[in-house]
């Protein structure tokens, strides 16, 4: 279940940023910070796209969002974003594990 709810949110955050809200009701963006965590094994083949997918979300949640900065810099997202930028791999995880600090840091 997780590939998809991670591939659906993607979408979603993609298209309407409004649902930002919606990932703090809750605790939302902890599914996706947990999946993001390195040492996070998933049961696909794709699993740093996967994350880097999560790296996009967080960094949605936190564009133009002070409440999306402010949860996701209580938590380690910055240093699972800081981990993934050794990853050699996967520039698309590289990628968005940049793009998401920069939002962690904006403003």
């Amino acid at each position: 279940l997780k590939p998809v709810m991670v591939f659906i949110w993607a979408r979603l955050i993609a298209v309407d940023i409004s649902c930002q809200q919606d990932l703090i009701k809750d605790s939302g963006y902890s599914y996706f910070a947990q999946i993001l965590k390195p040492s996070e094994g998933l049961p696909v083949v794709d699993g740093d796209e996967h994350k880097a997918m999560c790296a996009f979300i967080l960094a949605m949640l936190c564009k133009d969002y002070k409440n999306g900065q402010m949860v996701c810099n209580q938590t380690d997202i910055m240093s699972y974003c800081l981990a993934h930028l050794q990853n050699e791999s996967n520039p698309l995880l590289r990628q968005w594990a940049c793009l998401c600090i920069s939002q962690l840091w904006q403003d």
